[in-house]
């Protein structure tokens, strides 16, 4: 094991709110708390891929049947954060509230978590739900958000082709969001988030954006790249690394990354729930929504 590596890719260690045992906890019954709030409060449907795991599935909210039936709204897809191992597609609609009065259509996008899956699986879970989801989207704008685990795996559909396998345009796909996402995996080979993931240096590289350059998304697609202060200053080089990656190797005209002073890598996404928190407004903007 890499000491440094180990060090650097454990946020908790990073977070100056909470003892260390305690944020991770804290972060989940946040997102568990405010999911369930929000579907209480929501109209919502589950739409399940696999009868085997309950995780394999998308959780639609809305706040007016009249969005959710228009052929041309405004669709934001949330993949959880949790190194591919931890976390629930139940815990992952609690920026909807807030989203939904706006007239969005948030969707919650679930995949069965490591060691019940390797990563290539995974993102083959993710792909197909985000490809099912572009099929039945009509004229609609689709923008995907992904914390930590998650922005590594909407990062990599820049690499889908959706065209050839599964007879579905992404035209309307129109921005990725990554925040704190992780774009390199191979500095995680020598550290204990991989006992679950038992990637080895083939899979770590195939499934590294950064490491990409087998373009399949179109160049319209408008990036959003975001960290926390209080990250890890891996997570920091990853995000501009990756910054410099869309717009220099990938020729991405539209990318821009921001720093969110005085937070960390848990409660920068938890904010995403409040309606004045300065992330949340950049999504705003960046989705054109009022």
């Amino acid at each position: 094991m890499n000491s440094e590596n180990q060090k650097q890719y454990s946020p908790s260690l990073w977070n100056k709110r909470l003892p260390v045992d305690q944020v991770v906890t804290a972060h989940g019954e946040y997102l568990a708390k405010n999911s369930d709030q929000a579907r209480h409060k929501l109209l919502s449907h589950t739409f399940r891929f696999s009868d085997l795991d309950p995780e394999q599935s998308i959780e639609i909210m809305y706040s007016d049947p009249k969005a959710f039936s228009a052929t041309e709204n405004s669709n934001i897809l949330n993949f959880n954060g949790g190194y591919w191992q931890w976390g629930s597609v139940s815990d992952s609609s609690f920026m909807s509230e807030h989203f939904c009065q706006k007239n969005v259509i948030t969707v919650a996008v679930g995949y069965t978590i490591a060691p019940k899956a390797c990563m290539s699986e995974i993102f083959c879970q993710v792909e197909r739900a985000v490809a099912k989801i572009l099929e039945n989207s009509g004229k609609s704008e689709v923008f995907i958000c992904g914390h930590s685990a998650g922005g590594h795996l909407a990062s990599m559909l820049l690499f889908s082709d959706f065209k050839r396998i599964y007879h579905v345009d992404a035209f309307n796909l129109k921005g990725i969001i990554s925040v704190s996402g992780i774009f390199d995996l191979r500095p995680l080979l020598e550290t204990d988030i991989n006992d679950n993931l038992k990637m080895d240096l083939e899979e770590s590289r195939r499934l590294s954006p950064m490491l990409r350059s087998d373009l399949r998304l179109h160049k319209d697609v408008k990036f959003l790249i975001v960290y926390a202060q209080n990250d890890s200053p891996a997570f920091h080089k990853q995000s501009e690394d990756f910054k410099m990656h869309l717009s220099k190797s990938l020729g991405y005209e539209n990318v821009k990354s921001i720093e969110i002073k005085d937070f960390d890598h848990f409660n920068i996404i938890e904010n995403i729930s409040r309606d004045d928190f300065i992330l949340t407004k950049e999504i705003y903007k960046f989705m054109k929504v009022d």
